[in-house]
């Protein structure tokens, strides 16, 4: 009798194990499988965000006379959540603009970035560099036509399941916008926009011990909706609010995660919908020096608990 009991306990205890080594498998894969989906979303939009509102802004001083075209550089240091993955990046660009005449301004930037994610199960570190062209009209009745166009590549280091894995990848940035800026006082200027973009990130493909993952490339086309309020206290020092709303029309991430022989394809929308509002102050340290604080919070599935303060420097040579 006892050696029966004992045999119905090894069998009993031989499922209980095999169980919870199946649940623990399970377990691990789906946090393999969000850490892959966090992978693609931190690389696109770190290089989403790698400068080009800098270059929106250049665009927007020198048109009303606020820094003077020539040469220039800015930095600045950010973070940001994405669901559960926490994302910074630091990044320098350096640039040169001219005045054709008193309307149409054009220049060029280089930029250098580096930053760091952290996911579920894993990390990365990335390194940003890009070369881009740009250009402004300003019309007599207050409206305004921007452009530009950014080239560049990403180099990747994943950390995945205990394994490091270097991946290069190319992108693309369009963007246009149109706006019309209204002064109501002397020192108060309400400035509502329109601006459509573009972005692209190629595929890429990451090595891990047990699994494989490729991911196809990343495209996004965003429409944005903005009002920007600005006041001025003195010559050297505003103070700004902007509301945001933007729609991605084609932005998803999509790829094949393969694991013990098993494949699974994923999925994952980027951003459909989401709000920004912005609260900004910028001071004109002197001739050639400027600095820059803003707290920003963000609004939208991706975003819920997202609440960013930067700071940023601008030199002009």
């Amino acid at each position: 009798m006892r050696n029966v009991v004992r045999a119905l306990f090894s069998v009993v205890l031989s499922l209980l194990c095999t169980q919870a080594l199946s649940s623990t498998s399970v377990t691990e894969n789906a946090n393999d499988l969000t850490s892959a989906k966090q992978l693609a979303l931190s690389n696109s939009v770190t290089w989403r965000r790698s400068g080009m509102r800098h270059l929106y802004e250049r665009m927007d001083n020198v048109r009303e006379g606020k820094q003077t075209t020539g040469r220039w550089s800015v930095g600045q240091y950010q973070s940001w959540n994405i669901g559960q993955a926490s994302c910074d990046h630091q990044f320098i660009l350096l640039g040169s603009d001219l005045a054709l005449n008193s309307q149409l301004t054009v220049g060029s930037t280089i930029d250098f970035g580096k930053g760091s994610s952290y996911y579920s199960q894993g990390s990365s570190e990335s390194e940003t560099m890009g070369a881009s062209v740009y250009g402004t009209y300003g019309y007599s009745d207050g409206s305004y036509f921007g452009a530009l166009i950014k080239v560049g590549m990403m180099r990747l280091r994943a950390l995945l399941e205990g394994q490091k894995e270097n991946e290069n990848l190319s992108g693309i940035y369009l963007g246009a916008e149109y706006g019309h800026r209204w002064k109501p006082s002397q020192s108060t200027i309400v400035d509502p926009q329109i601006r459509l973009t573009y972005s692209r990130l190629s595929s890429e493909t990451l090595r891990a011990d047990r699994s494989d993952i490729r991911y196809q490339p990343i495209e996004n086309l965003v429409l944005a909706l903005k009002l920007r309020g600005e006041k001025s206290f003195n010559r050297d020092t505003q103070a700004y609010f902007v509301l945001g709303y933007y729609r991605d029309f084609s932005g998803q991430v999509s790829g094949k995660y393969r694991t013990l022989g098993k494949q699974q394809r994923f999925s994952d929308t980027l951003f459909d919908t989401w709000g920004r509002a912005k609260l900004g102050a910028d001071y004109q340290l002197d001739e050639r020096v400027s600095a820059s604080l803003q707290a920003e919070k963000n609004f939208g599935q991706e975003y819920r608990s997202s609440t960013n303060i930067s700071c940023s420097a601008n030199y002009r040579f």
